[in-house]
């Protein structure tokens, strides 16, 4: 198993109480956003971490208007303030650099 999205509301995230649904808050709690999907389906999202964590935010570009060209810089991550957390994602291998 790669990763598990989660996509209920029911599921809440125990360190920062995130929970799909909810306005982003805690902008220290990341340090990296990076473009995630195929920007020709129109599928692209901006998903958000803290390297060396499991967990990141995944928020949906169109639903959004977020920006994404590549690797986001650290002026980006104001852009998902308050922006509604679509999906959260775990991975048993932390995000970020190997």
């Amino acid at each position: 198993m790669f990763a598990v999205h989660v996509t209920s509301p029911r599921i809440r995230e125990r360190a920062h109480g995130w929970r799909v649904g909810d306005a982003f808050t805690g902008r220290t709690a990341i340090d990296r956003c990076e473009c995630w999907g195929n920007p020709d389906e129109r599928n692209e999202v901006a998903a958000c971490y803290r390297i060396g964590s499991h967990i990141a935010l995944v928020f949906e570009r169109g639903a959004h208007g977020l920006a994404c060209a590549g690797e986001l810089d650290a002026k980006s991550f104001t852009g998902v303030l308050g922006t509604r957390i679509d999906r959260l994602v775990w991975k048993r291998k932390a995000f970020g650099p190997a």
